[in-house]
């Protein structure tokens, strides 16, 4: 269970960092957004997401139950598909990044915790090392994916990805809670 914890904020950093390797170019390029407007986009998404967070974050009060999980990281793979199929202006966008933020805040709250509860208290403290590695590591990897298929100019191409990546988790999350059911 810890380490299925710690590939899950492998892939969350890897799909947030290769998103935001691509989505300046899908607003400055594909939408004509300035860059100095960006954060506007960003605070705005941010913002709103806040109503999707606190619910979760609030209704999450049985450490593990896996089924909240499951919802944001479908928050993130429906946002990433927004952002590659429907990212033809600011609206549909900033609608994918408040479904993004709210799935990603949730589980960047929601994994930590999850670990500190599962961790026996003679391994906890090497528990979030890894953990924390695994994060840092998936960032390393993100980068690489954003840049990887950036190359070729469509930020589209990073979505699907990230889209890909965010279903495999999915898949794996509820894989590892029928593997436990009796």
């Amino acid at each position: 269970d810890l380490l299925r914890i710690d590939f899950y904020v492998f892939l969350l950093h890897a799909i947030m960092t290769a998103t935001f390797v691509a989505l300046p170019f899908l607003l400055h390029d594909r939408l004509g957004m300035a860059l100095t407007d960006h954060w506007k986009m960003y605070v705005g998404a941010l913002v709103l997401s806040l109503g999707i967070t606190v619910p979760m974050i609030m209704s999450d009060h049985h450490q593990g139950r896996g089924r909240l999980i499951g919802l944001a990281v479908t928050l993130i793979v429906a946002a990433q598909l927004a952002l590659t199929f429907f990212s033809f202006s600011a609206w549909p966008v900033l609608l994918a990044l408040v479904l993004y933020f709210g799935g990603f805040n949730f589980l960047e709250a929601g994994l930590p915790a999850r670990l500190s509860v599962l961790a026996d208290e003679e391994v906890r403290g090497a528990s979030l090392g890894v953990f924390s590695s695994a994060q840092f590591f998936g960032a390393f990897i993100g980068g690489l994916i954003g840049g990887r298929f950036l190359g070729q100019g469509r930020p589209v191409d990073v979505f699907f990805v990230c889209a890909l990546m965010a279903g495999i988790w999915l898949a794996l999350q509820g894989y590892g809670r029928f593997r436990r059911t009796p």
